[in-house]
């Protein structure tokens, strides 16, 4: 999942011609179910397009973080 949502905001920012950045924090090879990890990265997908279409933000930062037992991603523009 790491692997994946760095590679799409690193897609998105050029795409868009918006500042990204992607940090994870935590053991990025831990698996969380599919299902989890696939709704994860659609929600960053439909936030980082809501950024795009609405925030006319400059900058976007995603940080996903892994716990024992959940996960976190936080997504935040200027």
């Amino acid at each position: 999942l790491a692997t994946a949502l760095a590679e799409y905001v690193q897609e998105w920012a050029a795409r868009s011609q918006i500042t990204a950045d992607f940090h994870c924090r935590g053991n990025a090879q831990r698996r969380f179910p599919e299902v989890l990890e696939i709704t994860v990265y659609r929600v960053v997908q439909e936030a980082l397009t809501n950024v795009l279409k609405h925030a006319q933000a400059q900058q976007v930062s995603v940080l996903l973080e892994y716990f024992p037992q959940r996960l976190r991603v936080v997504i935040e523009d200027n």
